[in-house]
């Protein structure tokens, strides 16, 4: 068996404080290694999104709390839809809004 991280918590705040990336640098390395490999960044200026791009996008949540993280919760998409500066992107593994419905007519 092979051990590849125990957590950190030497001089860590409580645990509604801590980061996961100050609690698990390992894994946080590995995750962002498998990010820049798999996704393009939407904010490098090098990068031009086209469809079927994967990224990595964020959503923000309805009275999510957190002292730690913004409002935002990150789920992998896809864009659709390119248009000038503007984007449509599919989220995966999202829970569905709640709220009010779309109308073709709106559309």
């Amino acid at each position: 068996s092979i051990l590849l991280e125990t957590r950190s918590s030497r001089s860590l705040p409580s645990r509604d404080l801590v980061d996961d990336r100050q609690a698990w640098p390992f894994f946080h390395r590995l995750r962002k290694d498998f990010k820049q490999k798999t996704y393009k960044d939407p904010q490098d200026p090098n990068v031009i999104l086209e469809v079927d791009d994967k990224i990595d996008a964020a959503a923000k949540e309805e009275g999510r709390r957190s002292s730690v993280s913004s409002e935002c919760k990150w789920y992998a998409a896809t864009v659709v839809q390119v248009e000038g500066s503007r984007l449509l992107v599919q989220f995966h593994n999202r829970p569905k809004p709640k709220g009010a419905q779309l109308e073709s007519t709106d559309l």
